[in-house]
């Protein structure tokens, strides 16, 4: 049973080598998906109604201004 749950994470492990060949391309793989999901989360923000933004204890000021940051510059409300 061990022998097969090695070779299991030898295949694995290879798998994401090969994937990404070194540390900088990991790197820069987690980057790009950071400034993804900020871009997303910015978008979700000045699309919430009035409504939502009192529930989340936010004004419409503080979405605008978290929104015009460039998406490389992590902001107060968004990661």
């Amino acid at each position: 049973m061990s022998e097969i749950y090695a070779t299991s994470q030898t295949t694995h492990s290879s798998v994401f080598h090969n994937k990404f060949p070194s540390p900088l391309g990991f790197h820069w793989f987690q980057t790009v998906s950071v400034w993804s999901h900020r871009i997303n989360q910015r978008k979700t923000l000045m699309q919430m109604s009035d409504r939502l933004l009192v529930d989340i204890g936010l004004t419409r000021e503080q979405i605008s201004e978290e929104c015009e940051k460039p998406f490389w510059i992590k902001g107060k409300y968004c990661n």
